[in-house]
């Protein structure tokens, strides 16, 4: 009981940090260029962007100041060692290896403060991978003064993990079904469980109590049974989630290797110039810019997704794809599930509003949203079950629509065995 509470209050806490470094970044870095203000779990530049083009008293210094934030968050990794562990894919390898020598508190405070730096000045990336190392680094810290067998760390090191997560997503149960689900490319560590829901619930707790409570993306209810007419479109966004999530795969994973030279021998430039790049980008596009959580809470809303030209709904996925490719294969600092939501939420609105234009009337956009924020996410981490359950507690619902099941079974079979972490565990049998 005691290695629970310690885990996850420390979780909670460093959820707590990892928020306050990203709003307070935001505020000081996009603020320059763009004067609407962070949005409100900070690394984007709130709703208003999501209505397209925003008014920005310094367009010019966007790229500038996005160079300067992957920039510094590349010097900032140059002080970790080399025992350290890389991003999610390498925490999964590490955990499978019961290897948590990589994992500690030095490694925490870099990665919040480069994360701070990549999104809050406007790199594309999402705050769960950052936060899963952070909560794990602080877990093995606590284990490795427990003194507890290989087996038991990397238990309570997962469940620390997904005390942090579902703490920042202010999603408990769906956090505690990640930390079980995580490292395998199918199927759930169902033992997990009995550590993982009351860690998760602690540590949001303490998350709560600094920033009260709340459904991550506000109440939005939505019928459990869409209409059958939209039972057929959100099918369609279903086909689409898988098709732009192999996209999403690839290009991350190739822009990752083909930077690993460069990334290497000039960390600095190479950071520093892809973020300028993004920042080009972000002239034109504003919500290719950071998180994008706000993108998808605005985008619930059915006056914002008919306030979005088609065009801009239509070009997102593929340009949010590039951006974080580009974001996190340069050596900036953030997590894959944040843009994979974005994506989806996209791809949700698009469908809704093609909808509307061939004369039908379909349900709630929000219904289409969270649809296809769950297909893409889902199925791209290998962690369908968890995002089901994310995407359900962030909108304050209790229990999932049938047309996000729909939509996520589907872009599953359509992604395959693909995912963006090829250390998962193929095995349906992961423990050993």
């Amino acid at each position: 009981m005691a290695s629970l509470l310690m885990i996850a209050v420390a979780a909670g806490l460093g959820a707590i940090v990892l928020t306050a470094m990203l709003r307070a970044t935001t505020s000081i870095l996009l603020a320059l260029a763009v004067p609407e203000g962070p949005g409100r779990t900070g690394g984007d530049l709130g709703p208003a962007v999501s209505t397209g083009w925003i008014h920005m008293e310094h367009p010019w210094l966007l790229p500038i100041v996005v160079a300067a934030g992957m920039g510094g968050a590349a010097a900032l990794s140059l002080l970790e060692t080399a025992q350290s562990v890389a991003g999610t894919d390498g925490l999964i390898a590490a955990l499978d290896r019961r290897d948590l020598t990589g994992l500690h508190v030095r490694g925490a405070a870099i990665k919040v403060g480069g994360t701070a730096l990549t999104l809050g000045g406007g790199g594309s990336g999402g705050t769960e991978g950052p936060m899963a190392q952070v909560a794990a680094s602080l877990a093995a810290s606590v284990v490795r003064k427990l003194r507890l067998s290989p087996e038991e760390s990397r238990m309570w090191v997962i469940t620390g993990l997904a005390a942090g997560v579902g703490a920042l997503f202010q999603a408990p149960w769906g956090g505690a079904v990640l930390g079980a689900e995580l490292l395998r490319r199918r199927g759930v560590e169902w033992r997990l469980l009995a550590r993982t829901i009351p860690a998760a619930h602690i540590a949001h707790w303490v998350y709560m109590a600094v920033y009260g409570p709340g459904p991550f993306l506000g109440h939005v209810p939505i019928a459990l049974v869409p209409q059958l007419s939209d039972s057929f479109a959100i099918a369609a966004v279903g086909v689409c989630c898988g098709l732009i999530a192999r996209l999403y795969i690839g290009a991350t994973l190739v822009v990752h290797t083909r930077l690993t030279a460069s990334r290497q021998q000039r960390p600095l430039l190479t950071a520093t110039l892809a973020g300028a790049a993004i920042g080009f980008a972000g002239i034109c596009i504003p919500t290719t810019l950071g998180t994008g959580y706000s993108t998808i809470e605005a985008a619930l809303s059915t006056s914002a997704v008919l306030a979005v030209p088609l065009w801009t709904l239509a070009v997102l996925p593929v340009v949010k794809t590039a951006a974080t490719a580009l974001t996190l294969g340069s050596g900036g600092v953030g997590g894959y599930f944040g843009p994979a939501m974005v994506i989806g939420a996209a791809v949700g609105a698009l469908g809704w509003r093609l909808t509307v234009q061939f004369g039908m009337h379909p349900g709630p956009v929000a219904a289409f949203i969270m649809a296809g924020v769950a297909a893409c996410l889902g199925p791209a981490v290998g962690c369908p079950l968890a995002a089901i359950v994310m995407c359900t507690e962030a909108t304050g619902n209790s229990f999932p629509h049938t047309g996000m099941l729909l939509a996520v079974g589907i872009s599953a079979l359509v992604l395959g065995n693909r995912t963006l972490f090829p250390s998962q565990n193929a095995s349906p049998r992961h423990a050993r």
